[in-house]
């Protein structure tokens, strides 16, 4: 008896001493848990609100595989309107770049304060939603983030993904407008994918680098050749990585275009991935040099005129200058072709063609001419029918080279005009 006794007083000395805790926690938070947290909701909702211009959002789907993307977000009391840098096509209708959509948000307490684009807005869902029956994670990307912290000065949130913990970073837009900021950032984005930088120079070492879509690639030759790779964020300064990365003894995240030299400069104003010069561009592009059909002599304009005329069943596409991706020109080492394409679509469905014929390309410094000799055909030259009108195309070409080169103003070269060193009056405009 005297042990339950005991038992029996013991328990109501701990029920007492858990009430005093409670009561002590109370007093020295000054409200209760729940009570910080709707204030923590009130404060974050009051806060994305705040921003007149709205707030730019950095996301990043999925594993990062796909890069960065560049968002602008302006919240009212429950409506957030949206706007990215990139353009969405269905078989209907088309969002470019920069289009405004309108959906439902909210700000929530759950085991945090949660930021949760409740309806469906295209531009942000599209990485979340089903890609069919077979893939029903889509691009695994989050719709739903957890507020972190935000700077100092309240300019600045941090947010993580719900699911797949991706940080989510925003920053108020100033001094500029939704239209404005994206229009900027997609011509960064298109001006510096144009170019094959090379190498990121630190002191007097230099790390091979590539910049594919939004993907950053550098070879850390310090580290046996390792490849570090990136996602990455276009801005109308320049672009910058997910996270920052360690190589040559500095780290480096930010990246900014300098306009007098072309050159992205690191955030120790020091190192940089300097810019081709004009030459390099065209003798090594990162994409093709298309012939201008409205812009070149009479000779070569008659026979570009004729490609058309391989097939009645086959839409003319173009002619280009450029790098092969066929197999069959790999292996012959036909690494640049003159290439001509054609296409014919039948119940939806699209059927290429073309024509290639290996070139080289090369620069006499010392004539300050490029010249572009002839290797051989190529995939799909040896067609009676495709030669029969590409072949008298490309020997007009090679016949009347080498050429002077034009190429457009400003650092990041897209167009050039060719002008036979031979005959002046032979000549044609490519661009990228």
């Amino acid at each position: 008896m005297k042990k339950i006794y005991s038992f029996i007083i013991m328990a109501l000395m701990l029920c007492v001493g858990f009430a005093s805790c409670s009561h002590e926690e109370d007093d020295l938070f000054g409200e209760s848990a729940a009570q910080r947290l709707n204030k923590s909701v009130d404060k974050y909702q009051n806060l994305l609100t705040s921003s007149e211009n709205g707030w730019v959002m950095e996301f990043l789907p999925s594993d990062g595989s796909y890069g960065g993307y560049i968002y602008t977000a302006k919240f009212g009391d429950e409506d957030v309107t949206m706007a990215c840098d990139f353009s969405l096509y269905s078989t209907t209708e088309e969002w470019p770049a920069g289009t405004e959509l309108s959906s439902k948000y909210s700000v929530k307490a759950e085991q945090g304060v949660i930021l949760t684009f409740d309806t469906y807005n295209l531009l942000l869902h599209y990485f979340s939603e089903p890609r069919g029956s077979s893939d029903v994670d889509g691009y695994e990307s989050d719709y739903e983030f957890t507020f972190l912290k935000t700077s100092e000065n309240q300019d600045t949130i941090y947010l993580r993904g719900k699911k797949y913990e991706n940080i989510l970073k925003m920053y108020k837009l100033k001094d500029t407008d939704s239209k404005s900021f994206i229009e900027e950032t997609v011509e960064m984005g298109e001006n510096l994918s144009k170019v094959n930088y090379q190498f990121l120079k630190v002191g007097d070492k230099e790390y091979p680098v590539e910049i594919d879509g939004k993907t950053f690639y550098i070879n850390d030759i310090d580290s046996a050749d390792l490849e570090i790779e990136k996602p990455m964020f276009y801005t109308p300064d320049g672009f910058h990585l997910y996270e920052p990365i360690s190589v040559g003894g500095k780290t480096f995240q930010y990246f900014k275009y300098d306009d007098a030299t072309g050159n992205l400069v690191a955030d120790d104003n020091q190192s940089s991935i300097d810019l081709p010069s004009a030459t390099e561009q065209f003798l090594n592009p990162k994409g093709n040099w298309n012939f201008d059909g409205d812009d070149m002599c009479d000779g070569l304009k008659a026979l570009y005129d004729n490609l058309p005329n391989f097939s009645s069943s086959y839409d003319f596409s173009g002619a280009y200058i450029g790098k092969s991706t066929t197999s069959f020109d790999l292996g012959k080492g036909y690494d640049m072709v003159i290439g001509i394409n054609w296409s014919f679509e039948i119940f939806g469905y699209q059927f290429n063609s073309s024509a290639n014929y290996g070139v080289e390309l090369n620069y006499d410094e010392a004539a300050g001419t490029i010249g572009i000799k002839g290797l051989g055909e190529g995939s799909g030259f040896s067609t009676a029918t495709k030669k029969k009108v590409a072949a008298p195309f490309v020997n007009y070409i090679l016949d009347n080279a080498p050429y002077k080169a034009t190429f457009n103003e400003g650092k990041i070269k897209t167009q050039v005009k060719l002008v036979s060193a031979n005959d002046p009056s032979v000549w044609f405009t490519l661009k990228l």
